[in-house]
């Protein structure tokens, strides 16, 4: 019976998301993450109960003012991962969207993200992809101040 077990949890984890793969596609709604390639993307999975996670590198990205016809940064919104009414988020979301217009927000009603990347539920991810849509950094907790640093360098190095 372990072995089933453990067979169906590599079975699953095959879809996992690793460095320097191509960003396989998902779509959400009618947004599609193939629309990503051709700039570089900073992407946040974000559990809106962990939304102060990783806010501190967040801030310094848009501080940065990158030329956005190179770079995006986009929020999708784990739904599923909190106790927040849907419709508290989304109004909180739509101040967010006149505030940084040039960010694209999605709303994750059903963990896609989680299941079909395998990242991690209840958290803040951070994901950078190049422009041909290889991912170049990963992480699934709150960022140090080293991880910031290489992330920024990961940004800079590819625009």
């Amino acid at each position: 019976m372990k072995k089933l077990g453990l067979f169906l949890l590599l079975l699953f984890n095959l879809q996992a998301i690793e460095l320097h793969q191509e960003l396989p596609k998902i779509e959400i709604d009618s947004w599609s993450s193939n629309s990503l390639k051709g700039r570089v993307v900073v992407l946040f999975y974000v559990d809106p109960d962990e939304k102060e996670m990783n806010s501190k590198f967040s801030d310094l990205i848009q501080k940065q003012n990158y030329n956005k016809k190179d770079f995006v940064k986009v929020a999708v919104i784990n739904l599923n991962a909190t106790w927040k009414p849907n419709f508290v988020i989304e109004k909180l979301l739509s101040s967010k969207k006149k505030e940084f217009p040039n960010d694209i927000y999605i709303l994750d009603k059903k963990s896609v993200l989680v299941e079909k990347w395998n990242l991690k539920d209840d958290s803040f991810d951070v994901l950078i992809f190049s422009k041909e849509g290889k991912l170049l950094f990963y992480k699934d907790k709150a960022m140090s101040d080293e991880d910031t640093q290489k992330a920024l360098e990961v940004i800079e190095t590819r625009l």
